[in-house]
């Protein structure tokens, strides 16, 4: 595991010289089941999944060894140190770095930022594909079972050590979904529980597929609870002659939004049918190093929603005036064009945050009826000290 750190001219590029190895390596007896994903908890910490190492069935029993790190969840800080609270911290038959073991190919792994809980979407052998839980509560230590079981179904314990719990046993942590090697599934793919706002209808959804059938699914959970698991393959397919293929992985961007990676080397977003609520102007004026603020609606505008009107791109911890009004007059202001019509019956004076962002919640309803928005960003960098972000239409609907 390398950290690089990011570099000083542009937050969305690493610094290509900044490379520090602060993990590993860690040996692989054979090509396959190397794991393949780290994530940040809410904790801070960094998370890394390890497959078991390889070869059919785990002969080596890694899953189970504590004395090897293949077949875990391994739990560090971001500089590589042992956080003090690990659960097997000094225990002389665990590595001090595990954080939770029995896994064997955690082919995706994701934290609900709403809860804290963790979801594993763990590869079986030849009979059945699993998802792991573990609450956001959770001290770790769990023990999910391979090669003892795949899924919930015993499958082998030879050549694991003394001790080793015997199917079924409660100290095991079973799947809170499974399914089988039918209708060619063959290999899960994990995915990120929804927390966007451009659906609200999906909220608290957890998405995964299978990489051979090329299915996708979705499902609620509560901690102890499984509802309203539902294919949606059909729903997600993207149309116009392109194909999601078989499905490497999932992302999810800084609004909750989620993505999904096919082997085709495409990438697609799970978007509302509902059209958008709003209509993009333009008219924005730069600010600082030639930046445009740049204003949109993230939800439903119909009675009993609530969207977000979202500001990205402005000056950091400035002043941003909101102007709005239902009818448009664009008029030269201050080197900009000010679109909401003057004198306008809403201004709200409000700040920015340190990253150049702003959201404000507006309830939807009592349409149909169409409102000119627009922010008016202090910025000492734009021309006239002032920046605009485009205008937009908000669509109410009844």
């Amino acid at each position: 595991v390398e950290r690089y750190k990011v570099s000083a001219t542009n937050p969305d590029v690493a610094d290509s010289t900044s490379g520090v190895i602060i993990f590993g390596p860690i040996s692989q007896p054979a090509s396959n089941h190397n794991g393949g994903c780290i994530q940040f908890g809410g904790d801070g910490k960094l998370y890394i999944g390890m497959g078991d190492g390889g070869g059919a069935g785990d002969p080596s029993c890694n899953g189970q060894m504590g004395n090897t790190l293949l077949g875990k969840m391994i739990r560090i800080n971001d500089d590589g140190s042992i956080p003090a609270d690990n659960p097997f911290k000094g225990d002389p038959n665990v590595f001090d770095t595990i954080w939770a073991l029995g896994l064997r190919n955690p082919w995706r792994f994701s934290f609900d930022r709403g809860t804290g809980d963790l979801y594993i979407a763990d590869v079986g052998q030849s009979a059945w594909e699993e998802i792991d839980f573990q609450p956001g509560t959770s001290t770790g230590g769990e023990n999910y079972g391979w090669k003892v079981m795949e899924g919930a179904h015993a499958f082998n314990s030879t050549n694991c050590a003394p001790g080793t719990p015997p199917p079924f046993d409660p100290s095991l942590t079973l799947p809170i979904h499974e399914y089988p090697h039918t209708s060619g599934k063959c290999s899960i793919t994990g995915g990120y529980v929804y927390r966007g706002c451009a659906i609200p209808d999906l909220q608290g959804a957890y998405f995964f597929a299978d990489f051979c059938s090329k299915q996708i699914w979705s499902f609620r959970y509560d901690g102890s609870n499984l509802t309203e698991l539902i294919n949606r393959t059909t729903e997600l397919a993207p149309g116009g002659g392109k194909t999601i293929n078989s499905i490497t992985s999932f992302g999810e961007d800084a609004d909750g939004e989620i993505y999904i990676v096919d082997q085709g080397g495409e990438i697609f977003k799970i978007v509302a049918d509902a059209p958008a609520p709003y209509e993009d102007l333009g008219f924005a004026k730069a600010g600082t190093g030639g930046v445009f603020p740049a204003l949109d609606i993230c939800g439903l505008m119909g009675t009993g929603d609530t969207a977000v009107l979202r500001l990205r791109k402005a000056a950091p911890s400035s002043l941003a005036v909101l102007f709005a009004s239902t009818s448009s007059s664009p008029i030269p202001v201050l080197g900009g064009t000010l679109v909401p019509s003057l004198p306008t019956p809403l201004i709200f004076f409000l700040g920015t945050d340190a990253r150049g962002e702003l959201n404000l919640s507006i309830v939807g309803g009592g349409g149909p009826m169409d409102i000119y928005i627009q922010y008016l960003i202090d910025d000492p960098g734009a021309t006239k000290g002032v920046a605009f972000s485009n205008a937009i239409k908000a669509v109410f609907q009844p």
